[in-house]
């Protein structure tokens, strides 16, 4: 390419070789831009992969407990057919756990009869940031009047503990059972009725089980909750 400028009459040729000098320029200019560019892009993406996202916080309320049979029997039933039932809430999500009795006032009950429920409406657990699974275990008993759930209290503490180390994969329900035989011994024929027990996990590729369970049951025990992303 050769730039031709006409001056008093007289044409005057620039050196090709300069021209050629100047389009060599603009073209490493040219593919310098793009390098970045695409460096820039590179960077983006390995930095957001690198960070990762950080876990969402995560909190879960009970709405309603509620029961097909009390465990109400015989005189006690005729007397006063509502049952006294309290449960066990046990939540954990590989970081920290955490289990809470409800009704939350010791030696108080929920007056629940046969084929009934009732409204709760209590956060059970909350965290900022979430681990990497969600696990609860509800375990719910029609009080007797002995001292069983005094004594079993150690059982649910060393259960909550180990399920912080068992993983996603690890049941609560499995942990309590051993702990619970260690400290039923002395209490054979004095042990409050087991009105049910239901156990629920959520990974992070389930969303944390994010949504409204309504009466999810097993043969007996009936919960309603909500697992809510924060």
């Amino acid at each position: 390419m050769s730039r031709v400028i006409q001056r008093s009459g007289h044409i005057t040729y620039y050196a090709r070789v300069k021209v050629e000098a100047d389009d060599g320029k603009m073209r490493k200019l040219a593919l310098a831009a793009v390098c970045i560019f695409v460096l820039i892009l590179l960077l983006g993406m390995m930095g957001c992969d690198s960070m990762g996202t950080e876990n969402p916080g995560v909190s879960v309320t009970l709405n309603k407990i509620g029961v097909y049979d009390n465990c109400e029997g015989g005189l006690r039933d005729l007397l006063d057919p509502n049952g006294e039932i309290y449960m066990i809430a046990i939540i954990t999500d590989g970081k920290t756990s955490k289990n809470i009795r409800l009704p939350a006032t010791e030696d108080k009950y929920y007056p629940i009869p046969s084929n009934g429920s009732q409204s709760v409406g209590q956060p059970i657990f909350s965290t900022s940031k979430v681990g990497d699974y969600l696990k609860i275990a509800f375990v719910a008993y029609e009080a007797d009047g002995s001292e069983f759930e005094s004594v079993i209290t150690s059982a649910i503490a060393t259960t909550a503990i180990g399920a912080v180390t068992g993983g996603a994969g690890a049941s609560i329900l499995g942990l309590l059972g051993p702990n619970l035989g260690n400290v039923l011994a002395g209490f054979v024929g004095q042990e409050d009725d087991l009105v049910g027990e239901l156990e629920f996990t959520w990974t992070e590729q389930q969303g944390w089980g994010e949504g409204i369970y309504s009466d999810r049951s097993n043969s007996n025990l009936r919960v309603w909750f909500e697992v809510k992303i924060n």
